[in-house]
């Protein structure tokens, strides 16, 4: 694995994939390439589980970088839609069970991907958000559905609040509450590892070929509002408000 944000180390049938960009773990363009690329290339002949967690012990991921938006290094609407796309998609369909530890706060991108993984397991201090709406866009809303009640995910997609961990493992968006989700997301995951790996990849394809599509699609449609309200001069304040640290002037 050659990106340098990601590590990848197995041991025994069981994975550890490791997204690790100080301060805050905030994903860039690239990176979700290198994340979709790091899932298709772990081999699925030995490991029958993947844990995905990320470095340091503040924040799962605060998102994706903001400083790319409008910057000369964004890419032009359809090949971030494209970039996201495959991202989620490959994540939504590994093809073995893959556990999300969430250390932290997991804030937009950070919580859709944690979403669509097989399971969460949520440390102390964990929280989810979608806070897209507070620089200005959208975004997270139909994959934050399929994993918690309707009006909770539109709730948080209208306000930008965020989920406690204790609420989410009371929604059941996280199966357990514990101190350490890393080492809990790795005994789950040798847990896994001990059974008839024909049995588990099975299992998982059975889970594949039954979960819904439109969380994704609902994203994708997510995706055409983004291109139109970033045509808006509203959008470009929200964005430099956001990282000004000020109350954005918009125009009615």
């Amino acid at each position: 694995m050659s990106d340098a944000n990601l590590t990848y180390e197995r041991t025994g049938r069981v994975g550890v994939l490791t997204y690790d960009r100080p301060p805050v773990n905030a994903v860039r363009y690239a990176d979700l390439d290198a994340l979709a690329d790091a899932l298709a290339d772990i081999p699925a002949a030995d490991e029958l589980a993947v844990v995905f967690q990320t470095g340091g012990d503040r924040t799962f991921s605060a998102g994706h970088d903001v400083s790319e938006f409008g910057s000369d290094d964004a890419r032009d609407a359809a090949a971030a839609t494209k970039t996201y796309m495959r991202a989620l998609r490959t994540v939504y369909e590994f093809p073995l069970p893959l556990v999300a530890a969430v250390d932290g706060p997991a804030v937009g991108a950070g919580a859709i991907l944690a979403s669509l993984c097989d399971d969460r397991i949520v440390g102390p201090d964990a929280e989810f958000a979608i806070t897209e709406i507070n620089v200005g866009i959208i975004g997270g809303l139909g994959p934050l559905k399929r994993v918690l009640p309707d009006g909770v995910a539109r709730r948080m997609a209208y306000t930008g609040e965020a989920l406690s961990a204790e609420r989410a493992y009371e929604l059941g968006l996280a199966s357990e509450l514990t101190d350490d989700p890393q080492a809990a997301a790795r005994g789950v995951a040798e847990t896994i590892a001990e059974n008839n790996p024909d049995a588990v990849r099975a299992a998982k394809a059975s889970a594949i070929e039954g979960q819904p599509d439109w969380p994704l699609e609902e994203y994708r449609r997510e995706r055409d509002y983004i291109e139109e309200i970033r045509a808006d001069d509203n959008a470009d304040e929200a964005a430099a408000a956001f990282l000004e640290d000020r109350d954005p002037e918009f125009e009615e």
